[in-house]
């Protein structure tokens, strides 16, 4: 394997060792040969000389056709794994930053419930969020009306 062979992704993990006693720190490098995934290992030693956290760095991806596209080679991608393993602790306060920053859970939660009562044929009125109860109007017939409010606000 060349360092600059298109990789599909990199795995850095702990599992059980070879002696079967150990557990070992162990990096997977998946390529593809002959238009199949194909999996090399390397073992790093024993997983108490590592604090970095499991490391996953995808470098490229499958379309449903079943085609490899690749964005990075294994050199870089053993690169970047490199730093994120010596300088796990710039990687972990980055990623608390972005889960304390993200909006991602509150947003799911709120989109939930706005389905929700679009469902249900609730409307709420004012700033207190007075409910109203849409008797005899289809629920299929309110989601498609308020697919269709969106498209036009996202168009214009």
């Amino acid at each position: 394997m060349s360092r600059g062979e298109p990789c599909f992704a990199i795995i850095e993990r702990t599992d059980q060792g070879p002696d079967r006693e150990s557990i070992h720190r162990f990096q997977y490098v998946m390529v593809v040969r002959n238009d199949k995934p194909a999996v090399y290992c390397e073992d790093l030693g024993l997983a108490s000389l590592y604090k970095a956290p499991p490391i996953y760095i995808p470098g490229g991806a499958q379309d449903d056709a079943g085609k490899f596209w690749f964005e990075h080679n294994v050199g870089e991608l053993r690169d970047l794994a490199e730093a994120a393993r010596e300088d796990y602790r710039a990687f972990l306060a980055r990623m608390q930053e972005v889960a304390e920053t993200s909006t991602l859970i509150h947003d799911a939660i709120e989109q939930y419930n706005e389905r929700h009562e679009i469902i249900h044929n609730r409307t709420l009125f004012g700033p207190a969020g007075r409910g109203t109860q849409r008797i005899g109007y289809p629920r299929r017939q309110a989601l498609e009306s308020e697919r269709e409010r969106r498209r036009r606000v996202r168009a214009s």
